[in-house]
C-alpha cells in the first residue's frame, strides 16, 4: 500500500500540469457530457480528485504559493475558531449568488475566459487578481472559501468510498499532515477524512512521517451502496437547483 501511495502521489505535479496543457491548447479529453459522468463517478468513489489533480485554477494557487514561499515566509492562517465557520461561505455562494453576481465572484471561470481570450468584467478581473495576489501568500483561498463548484462536488464527496484513514496507534501527533494540507483541515484529529473541505489530493499521506498511520482505505462495504446513491441524488439535485437558480440570474 505504502509503495501504491508514493507512486500516485509522485505523479500528481505531472497530471496536473498535463491538464493545464490541455486547457491552455483547448484540447478536451473528455467529450461532454461524459466529463461530468466520469467526474461524479471518481468523487463517489475516491472523493473530489478534480479540485485536487485536475482544476487549473487550483493548480495556479499551488503555483503561486509555492512561488510565494520562495520570497517570504509570512503566510496568512485562519484559526480554528474562525475557520470552522468560514469554510460555510463557499456554501452561501454556491446556493444564493446566481447570474451576474455568480460570474464575478467566480474567478476560475474568469481564468477560463482569460486563456481561452474572452474579455470579462472589471469587477470579474479584480476579483480573480485579488485571488492570484492572495495565493501568494494564503494556500487556495478561493478554493477554501468561495469556489462554488468545489462546494457541490464536496457536498457529493461525502458519500466517498474510499477515503484517509488515520491509525491513532501509529500517528505521532506531530501535525505534518495539518500543515500541508491545502484545505485547512485537521487530519491529526480524524479517524476516518470524510468532509467537503477534502479535495484529495494526498499531501497529508506524502508529508507524513510514520509509515502506516495515515492510509487510503475503503468505508465499510455496508454503507457502500446507500452512499452511492445518495451522491448521484445530491449531484442530481444540485443541478437542479443550480440550474433555477440561473433562469432568475
Amino acid at each position: 500500500m505504502e509503495k501504491l501511495k508514493n507512486t500516485l502521489l509522485k505523479y500528481r505535479f505531472l497530471v496536473q500540469l498535463g491538464f493545464l496543457a490541455c486547457v491552455l491548447a483547448g484540447i478536451r479529453l473528455v467529450p461532454a457530457p461524459y466529463g461530468k459522468y466520469l467526474t461524479l463517478l471518481l468523487i463517489i468513489i475516491g472523493g473530489v480528485f478534480f479540485c485536487g489533480w485536475a482544476c487549473v485554477f487550483g493548480t495556479v494557487q499551488d503555483a503561486l504559493f509555492s512561488l510565494g514561499r520562495r520570497f517570504t515566509k509570512f503566510e496568512i492562517t485562519v484559526g480554528d475558531r474562525w475557520g470552522k465557520w468560514l469554510w460555510i461561505s463557499r456554501y452561501l455562494v454556491l446556493f444564493f449568488a446566481a447570474g451576474a453576481l455568480l460570474a464575478v465572484i467566480d474567478a476560475r471561470k474568469s481564468l477560463s475566459m482569460l486563456i481561452h481570450k474572452n474579455e470579462i468584467a472589471a469587477a470579474a478581473a479584480a476579483m480573480l487578481g485579488t485571488v492570484l495576489l492572495l495565493s501568494t501568500v494564503m494556500r487556495r483561498p478561493f478554493c477554501r472559501f468561495v469556489c462554488p463548484e468545489g462546494a457541490r462536488y464536496g457536498l457529493v464527496s461525502l458519500t466517498r468510498l474510499i477515503t484517509v484513514t488515520r491509525d491513532k496507534d501509529l500517528c505521532i501527533s506531530c501535525g505534518a499532515c495539518d500543515r500541508k494540507c491545502p484545505m485547512a483541515i485537521k487530519v491529526s484529529k480524524s479517524t476516518v477524512v470524510v468532509t467537503p473541505q477534502c479535495i484529495s489530493c494526498g499531501e497529508c499521506l506524502k508529508a507524513c512521517p510514520k509509515s502506516g498511520a495515515l492510509t487510503p482505505a475503503l468505508r465499510p462495504f455496508k454503507e457502500a451502496v446507500p452512499l452511492a446513491l445518495m451522491g448521484v441524488g445530491i449531484w442530481f439535485a444540485i443541478r437542479y437547483a443550480m440550474g433555477i437558480m440561473a433562469q432568475f440570474g
